[in-house]
């Protein structure tokens, strides 16, 4: 049975950002033209509606879609080193795939909690009925079964982590097969997943840092969002910020991606190079 070494498949990412300093710096290009035309976008959509629901619901699938570009590049990176393509990098049907992957293992996970909070706060609630004490206990019920929910969920998201990787790997979605590598593997395949968080939220601080002392004196970020000035993404702070937050996050990318491909790579495709994927 294939093994999960924290240190070494939770800071995957950390390993290929060592090894692939052009490509950091290749990513963290992309994501500052990315970010600046979001932002553009972002003043733009502003300044001719007032829909706040419109607005997120726009920058949260132009979100994934990009964040999609970068997971499926990981993907790339560990799954097909071999690959040719300009960092990895590409937008096509393994990224929208990608996207389908992410939200039905997110929706699963989430039916999945909600399942067992409902049978056990069922189960909870007729037991309270039969001894009389349904309303003394309502609020600690509702507390255990919430508990419960958050606890079911996170536990299905985790066994089914590995559906993005798979659905690169095969170029089909499959939820089983995730949940069958990761049998006996919750704790080391949450920790693996876990660990390189403190990492992650290091390195966007000293560009968040830099953009909020700027900043300050204008009102802060909250007021350069959404002052509606067209200008104001090309401010000091915006243009020193922009490319600091980039390169964190062309690091963030690979650290938040890379162990679920290579916990994939070892538990799937054993612990070669990866070439079989395809």
């Amino acid at each position: 049975m294939a093994q999960l070494s924290v240190g070494e498949v939770g800071f995957a990412g950390l390993s290929l950002a060592r090894r692939n300093p052009k490509l950091v710096l290749q990513w963290a290009v992309v994501l500052t033209i990315l970010n600046l035309t979001q932002g553009v976008l972002f003043q733009v959509i502003h300044s001719n509606s007032d829909d706040v629901r419109q607005i997120t619901m726009a920058f949260t699938l132009l979100g994934r879609l990009g964040i999609a570009i970068f997971a499926v590049g990981c993907f790339r990176l560990v799954l097909q080193p071999g690959s040719r393509r300009w960092a990895g990098l590409q937008f096509g049907r393994d990224e929208v795939r990608y996207v389908v992957a992410f939200f039905l293992s997110m929706l699963s996970a989430v039916a999945g909690g909600v399942v067992v909070s409902c049978v056990l706060g069922g189960a909870l609630w007729m037991i309270a009925s039969l001894s009389g004490h349904v309303e003394g206990l309502q609020t600690a019920l509702g507390v255990v079964v919430l508990i419960v929910a958050l606890g079911g969920a996170v536990y299905c998201g985790v066994r089914l982590s590995l559906v993005p990787p798979s659905a690169f790997a095969h170029k089909r979605i499959n939820l089983f097969e995730s949940w069958l590598l990761t049998k006996g593997r919750f704790w080391s395949l949450f920790w693996t997943l876990l660990a390189p968080w403190p990492l992650i939220v290091l390195a966007i601080a000293p560009g968040h840092l830099v953009f909020w002392l700027i900043e300050r004196p204008a009102g802060g970020l909250s007021g350069l969002l959404l002052s509606g000035v067209p200008g104001s993404i090309f401010s000091t702070a915006s243009l020193v910020a922009t490319p600091l937050l980039a390169l964190a996050g062309a690091v963030n990318m690979l650290l938040m991606f890379a162990p679920a491909a290579e916990a994939y790579r070892r538990l799937a495709l054993g612990t070669g190079d990866g070439s079989k994927a395809g």
